[in-house]
């Protein structure tokens, strides 16, 4: 069968890997008109065929680099298992019921989007079959109804009770009052044994007060997500990243990537926060009719530090991108990305949409092979 090889997304991988000799065949695996099998290993990122564990089968546009359409995701090994099905608008965004299951089979979560954000009721389970959690989503806000712990203990009940948001490298953790944060909520590293308060947050009824962390206080809006797309894996193939190679690395070498100390989600949460606190100082007045969207690249020296910043492409509010540029320059040094031990420079990008009041931004640490 006919393969086609995703030039358009590995051009500046295989340009840097190609220095040591390493070559990445990333393939679509057409079906008919614009549908075709893609490769994803168990993080549902763009692999090898060779080292797949997920199949995903979609309607794709390469003109926009957009889903649409009904698609599933199936084991590998087991073309009797889907682990995702669901639907994408031609717009490209979550819409319809999803259906999520484990690998053995058993329901890991079910419920429906609408515009890429949850709508009703969603039920989630544990691998055992067990209930984990229910909530209701109404115009962007999810309530929780009720959870459950591992031994099928009620910790929430009818949106009252004691709740946890794991971050993975941190937890927030708090008191439920119909369905909603109340009272007040304390964030905490998950490795700490004695569960140190990092960030605060006040609730009063449902809604936000104020809270603190290592920034100073802040009053324009919660960091916390009680519930988000993002905890679902199978999104991940919506940012065609490629996965990490299976069994190779460049040239032999043993590679490590840039990383902060501690963890990604915490580099991620303290740029944010300052992102959060620049728009929200000039939303009101210098921003609240502008809508842009920029890129900026640069790179992660040996030192670990994000160096080299500039701006890719035009943009009308050229001040905001040097704010911008400045909150990122004075970040949290990085631990460097390192080939067989040794500190190697490594590529930063970071691309932001800013939309009367609103934004959002992803960012990227993408190897320099042979620096």
């Amino acid at each position: 069968m006919r393969k086609l090889i995703l030039f358009c997304f590995l051009c500046c991988f295989s340009i840097a890997a190609s220095a040591q000799g390493v070559q990445r065949h990333i393939n679509f695996n057409p079906i008919d008109n614009d549908s075709l099998n893609m490769s994803l290993n168990a993080d549902y990122n763009l692999i090898e065929d060779s080292c797949a564990t997920i199949i995903r089968h979609v309607r794709f546009s390469f003109g926009t680099r957009k889903f649409h359409g009904r698609f599933t995701d199936i084991r590998k090994d087991n073309s009797a298992i889907i682990l995702t099905e669901g639907n994408y608008s031609t717009d490209g965004l979550k819409d319809g019921i999803f259906i999520l299951r484990y690998g053995n089979g058993n329901i890991r979560a079910k419920g429906a989007f609408k515009n890429d954000a949850f709508i009703g009721k969603w039920e989630l389970f544990y691998e055992s079959g067990k209930p984990e959690l229910t909530f209701e989503a109404s115009e962007g806000v999810c309530d929780i109804t009720d959870a459950w712990d591992a031994n099928g203990g009620k910790t929430v009940d009818k949106g009252s009770g004691n709740y946890v948001v794991n971050l993975q490298v941190f937890s927030w953790k708090g008191k439920l009052t119909g369905g909603r944060p109340d009272g007040t909520w304390k964030m905490y590293k998950n490795s700490d044994p004695d569960k140190e308060t990092v960030s605060t947050e006040h609730f009063k009824k449902g809604e936000f007060v104020n809270g603190e962390n290592t920034m100073g206080e802040y009053t324009n809006s919660s960091r916390i997500k009680l519930v988000e797309p993002a905890m679902f894996s199978f999104v991940n193939t919506e940012s065609m990243k490629i996965g990490t190679p299976c069994n190779m690395q460049p040239g032999g070498h043993t590679v490590t990537n840039a990383h902060y100390k501690s963890g990604m989600d915490a580099f991620n949460s303290i740029l944010n926060n300052e992102f959060a606190t620049f728009f929200y100082n000039n939303s009101k007045n210098k921003l609240s009719d502008v809508q842009d969207h920029f890129e900026i690249t640069g790179e992660i020296s040996v030192e670990g530090r994000i160096v080299n910043l500039t701006r890719k492409g035009g943009s009308s509010i050229g001040w905001v991108v040097q704010n911008i540029i400045k909150i990122i320059q004075r970040q949290p040094q990085l631990i460097p990305a390192t080939i067989d031990g040794k500190p190697v420079k490594e590529q930063f990008k970071i691309t932001l949409d800013y939309t009367n009041g609103e934004y959002s931004y992803t960012f990227r640490f993408m190897p320099l092979w042979g620096n």
